[in-house]
């Protein structure tokens, strides 16, 4: 058991030693708006904003969730098909 210890201080050790000597190489970060105006050109919705998309994400969740309210009258089967109704227009894109 103390051999497992001692391996851990000393992989804690090296990884501080590590992160505070490796000198880090400047990556271009590119903005949220950017990613995803290149995502929706890509699978072919140039003309649709990120926030329309979003917009019709959001408003597909709501519709979800009513009908399952309606037909079930669950709020937490109505919470799972409103999460599955968020994600529905993005993974039908992918």
């Amino acid at each position: 058991m103390s051999v497992v210890v001692v391996l851990l201080l000393a992989l804690g050790v090296f990884l501080v030693y590590d992160g505070l000597t490796r000198t880090r190489e400047a990556k271009r970060r590119t903005s949220f708006a950017d990613r995803s105006a290149s995502w929706l050109t890509a699978v072919g919705l140039a003309d649709v904003s990120a926030s329309q998309f979003l917009l019709a994400s959001i408003a597909a969740s709501l519709v979800a969730a009513m009908v399952t309210i309606v037909v079930i009258g669950s709020a937490g089967v109505a919470l799972v098909a409103a999460f599955g109704g968020l994600v529905v227009p993005a993974t039908y894109f992918r």
